[in-house]
């Protein structure tokens, strides 16, 4: 399975990115009437209904103005889960996938402020070098050699990669 999952075609409408009923229909190869079945069936708080979806109208073949609906990434999120083949899988591992990357980098931001946070907190209190500095070379706290320590309350220590 590839990395990347494509989507239907994404508009502007409004400065506001949007794909239509027609495009999900096709992107997935489902008939056009049964996504708009989908969308009305689908068991979102009116607040979001009015939010992410948006009736439009389309001319068919014949010029005749049919319906269909403008949704936002929340929308389509929203209706493609509850799809089952191989394309919804696809768009639902990679929507994970990047979902779990989000979260590290996030996480990892957290450490780093953290971490910056403990280290000026401990200077601005006791004008000296971090704990590990001042400790004899001989007696070493510290599990993890690897990493600098500092006391950050009372429970516990932060261990910081060197």
């Amino acid at each position: 399975m590839s990395d990347t999952v494509n989507l239907p075609v994404i508009t502007l409408k409004s400065s506001i990115p949007v794909t239509n009923s027609r495009d999900v229909a096709a992107f997935f190869g489902k008939r056009h009437a049964n996504i708009l079945q989908s969308l009305d069936a689908l068991e979102c708080s009116p607040e979001f209904r009015q939010l992410n979806f948006q009736s439009a109208t389309y001319l068919d073949a014949q010029d005749k103005p049919r319906p269909s609906i403008d949704m936002t990434k929340d929308g389509f999120v929203f209706l493609v889960m509850g799809f089952t083949g191989r394309k919804a899988a696809a768009f639902k591992e990679a929507y994970i996938a990047r979902f779990n990357e989000m979260e590290g980098e996030l996480r990892a931001q957290a450490v780093r402020a953290a971490t910056t946070s403990a280290a000026r907190l401990h200077r601005s209190l006791t004008g000296a070098a971090p704990l590990h500095r001042q400790l004899s070379p001989t007696y070493s706290p510290n599990p993890y050699p690897r990493f600098r320590w500092y006391r950050v309350s009372f429970r516990g220590f932060l261990y910081v990669p060197i």
